[in-house]
């Protein structure tokens, strides 16, 4: 039996809204430290925390990935997020559209 990569659309959105509070707070901290850097201490902080906003960026695209893989479609159309209307729309298609079947999954992780 081949294991199933995918991300069904309860998954895929309780890790977006997760990867969305940690980009924001940490967006937020680390431009706050970067701006009041008067020491170099609160630089290197400061650009700590950018590094690992990054880090969850990473980990948001590549969940991404796993969704469209489920939906049956090529990790290109993650570009689609690029166009300012067109991103919104795809991505209420990605939280909304119900993806493919895996045999491993249980029927609450399939829906």
């Amino acid at each position: 039996m081949e294991k199933c990569n995918a991300v069904g659309r309860m998954t895929f959105l309780k890790s977006l809204l997760g990867i969305a509070i940690v980009l924001g707070w940490g967006l937020f901290i680390g431009m706050a430290m970067l701006a009041e850097a008067s020491q170099s201490w609160a630089l290197l902080l400061g650009f700590a925390v950018l590094a690992l906003v990054a880090a969850f960026a990473a980990v948001g695209i590549i969940l991404m990935f796993r969704r469209l893989h489920d939906l049956g479609l090529s990790r290109w159309w993650v570009l689609m997020l690029s166009v300012p209307v067109a991103g919104v729309a795809f991505m209420a298609f990605l939280l909304l559209w119900p993806g493919g079947k895996c045999e491993h999954r249980t029927q609450e992780e399939n829906r």
